[in-house]
């Protein structure tokens, strides 16, 4: 392997992971649908998507892919096996020697000594394989009940943490609560896992839609998600990208507005005034704030 290699070279600005593509790691034809796919990341499955006897097999499959397809400015995540199994070690020392994907993400997390036990991994890892230190990103899912406990613990636990994800099934296992379409039994969660990744400068994903050909059910949740402050979801299948991207993506009004905000705010600097008028609504400074987040977003310079 390449000593100068820098997993995290293509790593995207805050803001833009709007979709994560996932697919398990043992299904060559499909990892290449997912590098040839308009995701802004990859997830490739190496935990429940894999049978425990096709795991060895399976990082062989994925690594191959890692290396030869060509994935473009697309992140690329390899989901692990729990710090509780017997596999976790193993997926890292082969992906670290074969493969440095941009990053790893944690199932199953307790803690927030799980994230600081595997960056002390990947620090020994990076340097037994030439690989730029620090550069492995580490993500994870907040899926139990015990989890939702140290969200901002976890969130926070390492500098090398790029986003925290929302594990809506195992959660709701956890806690005994039934799944319905209203997403009330997940709410306090999702509010919870927003709130941590922001608190510790974080970007928050949500849980994937797993009925595969409801759009229109995608739109609406997906919109509930952004409500909540969620900048973006996995997904299952590449005809779900257009629509998470839409619905992550500040709209043309919400650019207009944003702009009209700033224009006015550099008009009310050179007259002095704090509080000013946009149309028929007051703007003050969290407003700025807001605005500027917009156009971020939005890959629009002011």
């Amino acid at each position: 392997m390449d000593s100068t290699a820098t997993a995290g070279a293509t790593q995207r600005p805050r803001g833009r992971r709007r979709s994560f593509l996932m697919a398990p790691a043992d299904n060559a034809d499909l990892l290449e649908k997912q590098a040839q796919s308009q995701a802004d990341a990859c997830i490739i499955c190496i935990e429940d998507a894999v049978l425990p006897q096709r795991k060895p097999q399976a990082r062989k499959i994925a690594s191959h892919a890692l290396s030869t397809l060509a994935y473009g400015d697309k992140e690329r995540f390899v989901r692990i096996n729990s710090l509780a199994s017997e596999y976790w070690l193993d997926d890292l020392e082969h992906f670290c020697a074969h493969s440095p994907p941009t990053g790893f993400i944690l199932t199953k997390v307790r803690s927030a000594e799980d994230i600081r036990v595997a960056a002390r991994v990947l620090d020994t890892l990076e340097i037994r394989h030439g690989i730029a230190p620090g550069s492995l990103l580490l993500s994870c899912y907040i899926e139990t009940a015990e989890a939702m406990r140290y969200a901002y613990e976890i969130a926070a636990a390492h500098p090398r943490m790029a986003n925290l994800h929302f594990g809506a099934e195992d959660y709701t296992h956890s806690i005994h609560a039934t799944r319905t379409p209203q997403q009330l039994e997940t709410l306090y969660a999702m509010s919870r896992v927003v709130s941590a990744a922001r608190a510790a400068g974080l970007e928050p994903i949500n849980v994937m839609h797993i009925v595969v050909h409801d759009l229109d059910g995608l739109r609406t949740s997906s919109e509930y998600s952004r409500q909540l402050g969620f900048t973006g979801r996995s997904c299952p299948t590449p005809r779900h990208i257009p629509i998470l991207h839409e619905v992550f993506s500040p709209s043309a009004s919400e650019v207009e507005y944003a702009g009209e905000v700033l224009s006015g705010y550099r008009a009310a600097q050179k007259a002095g005034a704090g509080v000013y008028m946009v149309g028929d609504g007051m703007v003050d400074g969290p407003m700025i704030l807001k605005a500027m987040r917009v156009l971020d977003r939005a890959g629009v310079k002011y």
